[in-house]
Parts: C-alpha cells; structure tokens; sequence
C-alpha cells in the first residue's frame, strides 16, 4: 500500500550516552511517524557512512525533504528511491544515519496508516509470522571495537563482535537462562586460562547504551 508523504522534517538529539544523534518524522497523508537513529561511528569498510548528525539533519530537512514531499511510496519504493537520491554504495553523501532516520519514520507512519503495529508491519514486509526474537548474547569484542588490553597488547580477534544464541530452545525464560549460563560459564573458563583481558569478554551483557542500564548483567 502507498502512503502519501506530505512532509519531512528532523532535529537533533542524544542518546542514551549523550552522543549527539538524530531523530527524523515523517508526515503523511493519514499519519505520522518518528523514529531517532542509534548514533554510532563508521569504522568497517563495508559499512555505511555516518556523516555528522548536525550534516545529517541539514540533509533531511533540505534536499531529502524537497525530493520525498507530494509522492506517493511504499516501503520498498521509498528504500529504492532514498539510495538513488544519495548516488553512492555506502552512503556516504546524505548519510546512512540520515537514510535511515527517514526509513525508518516511513514504516512507522505506514504502519499506523495501516492500522498495524510496527512489528506486524514489518513481518508482512518480510512474508514471515511474527514471533519474539530469539535473544543474542554480546559476550566477547574484537577488531575495531576492542582495543587489546592491556594498551599495546594485540588480542588476535579480527571478528567483531562473538555472540551466544540460544536458537535451539524455546520460550524467553529458557533462552534467558541458557545464554547467562553459557556467558558465565565462558568467564570463567578465560579467567582460568588467563586470557580474561586479553579477549575483552563483555563486562555487561549488551553493550549499546549506557553500562549497568536497560537489563544489562554485571558480570563483577
């Protein structure tokens, strides 16, 4: 179903760490949408580019803005025409922060033109039922985002990011359960073998945001 955009608009924000960010709205014909974007920094050479928030917001309230306002898009429209606009493979001229903020809005504002929640909304985007995700367990950090420790030391890990899922079980307790036993379990086993430090294993489960906060789990 298309939904008629009428306007676009977007200011700037903090997170929960208090990193400058964005948060974008989109206005159509029957509803609204608002959506703020996780901030973050470009570090992989596959990713996209992050511009500056306040360059970002600029993006979308001018030139995103003026190409979006009076047409009529679905989901899939708006991504296709969005990554046009910016011209690049990454990004990297209006922003993947800023392209994803209006992304983002859309399918919120679709989702109320359509009367769905937005998880309903995007399971009928993706042809699947919705369901409770199956949670993931940020246990061990390399590469980029883990500089070895002690400082000047070298933890071997190009992997990024070495996650726990529990996929073979069912239900939100028995998967919760599995994946802070295995966790634990794996402190352990590193703190034995003395390579605690030197693999960084999270000293939260879940990493985003601010440390000992939104159900993250103290390992200490």
């Amino acid at each position: 179903m298309a939904s008629a955009i009428k306007s676009i608009r977007a200011l700037e924000i903090q997170d929960s760490r208090g990193n400058a960010t964005l948060q974008a709205f989109v206005i159509t014909e029957k509803a609204e949408g608002t959506a703020s974007v996780p901030a973050g920094a470009s570090t992989g050479s596959h990713e996209a580019v992050v511009v500056e928030p306040a360059k970002a917001v600029a993006n979308i309230n001018g030139e995103i803005a003026a190409a979006l306002a009076g047409k009529s898009f679905d989901q899939q429209s708006l991504d296709d025409f969005l990554l046009q606009l910016d011209g690049t493979p990454n990004k990297a001229r209006l922003g993947g922060n800023a392209l994803l903020g209006v992304s983002m809005a859309f399918a919120r504002a679709a989702a109320a033109e359509a009367g769905q929640e937005l998880f309903a909304y995007i399971a009928g985007l993706a042809g699947t039922t919705p369901a409770l995700p199956c949670p993931m367990f940020n246990v061990i950090n390399g590469g980029k985002h883990a500089p070895a420790r002690p400082a000047g030391g070298d933890s071997g890990l190009a992997v990024q990011e070495f996650l726990l899922v529990p996929a073979g079980l069912h239900g939100a307790r028995e998967r919760l359960n599995a994946g802070m036993a295995c966790a634990g379990a794996l402190k352990v086993l590193l703190e034995e073998r003395g390579d605690l430090c030197r693999y960084r294993i999270c000293k939260f489960i879940g990493v985003d945001g601010k440390p000992g906060k939104h159900g993250q789990v103290h390992f200490e």
